[in-house]
């Protein structure tokens, strides 16, 4: 596949919540958004088996289906979301830009949600509970 450049009003790094959040938003304000996300919409959260501290799902929700449902509704608004990974940035002077394994992007701004990495605490067990709860 040939690599994509693209322009656009808002470049989102990262399809965790707060990347797709600001997606929405950014879509419904009629700007023109490109979200970069490396593995899968969703970020860490997709990794949760149930989500049951999240305000609107009363009986909880699988974290792969949260991420899916955020991804809709960023795509439903008119947000672009290209996965690929960052090779380089450079965002001195009015245009920033982003190049990444897909292709080349530019905007005039970048919101940076890149989310979190868990720590590996080195324990019996972690592996097999990663996602259930245990924090």
């Amino acid at each position: 596949m040939d690599k994509q450049e693209y322009n656009c009003d808002m470049l989102i790094l990262g399809a965790g919540p707060a990347g797709l959040t600001a997606a929405i938003y950014g879509s419904r304000s009629n700007l023109r958004v490109l979200v970069c996300e490396e593995k899968f919409s969703g970020g860490e959260i997709a990794a949760t088996e149930q989500l049951d501290n999240y305000p609107g799902f009363p009986e909880g929700i699988n974290g792969m289906d949260f991420g899916r449902r955020l991804e809709q509704q960023a795509l439903r608004f008119g947000a672009k979301i290209v996965s690929g990974s960052i090779v380089a940035v450079e965002f001195d002077g009015a245009w920033k830009k982003l190049v990444t394994t897909a292709g080349e992007y530019r905007s005039r701004t970048v919101i940076i949600a890149t989310g979190i990495q868990p720590r590996n605490l080195n324990v019996p067990g972690e592996d097999r509970l990663r996602g259930r709860g245990i924090s």
